[in-house]
């Protein structure tokens, strides 16, 4: 189905690749729990986006906010768990 190759995962990787050189310059003027939590909120409203999507491309469009919202974590996760965590624990708390 060519619809559905569309939104998965096409649809969710141009809104990662665009977003995560966004988010990695950002980091370097914003502190990065902020954009965690910009992050967060982008991901989490468009998943209800994608809830109640009753058209083709508004579903398109949500999934691409997903990408957006998930280039935070992607971007700016690992650094901040390399540098926060435990030597004991890093492994764990990067999903190693």
């Amino acid at each position: 189905n060519k619809e559905y190759a569309l939104i998965h995962p096409f649809g969710f990787l141009i809104g990662l690749l665009v977003a995560s050189p966004a988010f990695s310059d950002a980091v370097k003027r914003t502190p990065p729990f902020r954009l965690l939590g910009i992050g967060l909120s982008v991901w989490a409203l468009s998943l209800g986006l994608c809830g109640i999507a009753t058209r083709y491309y508004q579903l398109v469009l949500a999934r691409i906010l997903v990408g957006v919202g998930e280039a935070a974590f992607v971007c700016i996760a690992p650094a901040f768990i390399d540098e926060v965590a435990p030597p004991a624990k890093k492994t764990l708390w990067l999903g190693a």
